[in-house]
């Protein structure tokens, strides 16, 4: 029974072969087209279209986080005296750092010398 599927007539032996070796053919050149296209990424990645020399920056680790302290405290400074904040005001934090004016105690309304007991 074997011997019945087993043989195949030149003609379609060899156009067998033919559609292998050219599906073969496409994967490798596939194969290759994807390497090709990777280093090409690569290289813009590392060189660039520039050429040019790199920049470096001669920023130091604190000058950096001096000039991020003087952002805060503008940034702050900006807050303090608009009221206005980047984040929603809602929940128990907003309303207890709201910026509703706050009043005076008698104690310290009074001009003068602290009254002592």
């Amino acid at each position: 029974m074997s011997d019945r599927f087993d043989s195949i007539e030149e003609s379609e032996r060899v156009w067998l072969d033919e559609k292998r070796r050219s599906a073969a053919r496409r994967s490798w050149l596939l194969i290759g087209a994807l390497v090709l296209v990777a280093v090409f990424l690569a290289w813009l990645t590392v060189d660039g279209l520039g050429g040019g020399q790199a920049v470096t920056t001669t920023t130091t680790v604190d000058q950096r986080a001096l000039a991020d302290g003087q952002q805060a405290l503008t940034d702050w400074g900006r807050f303090a005296v608009t009221c206005a904040s980047s984040r929603t005001p809602s929940g128990p934090t907003a309303r207890s750092t709201s910026c509703s004016p706050r009043r005076r105690s008698r104690a310290t309304s009074r001009s003068g010398r602290p009254p002592t007991r």
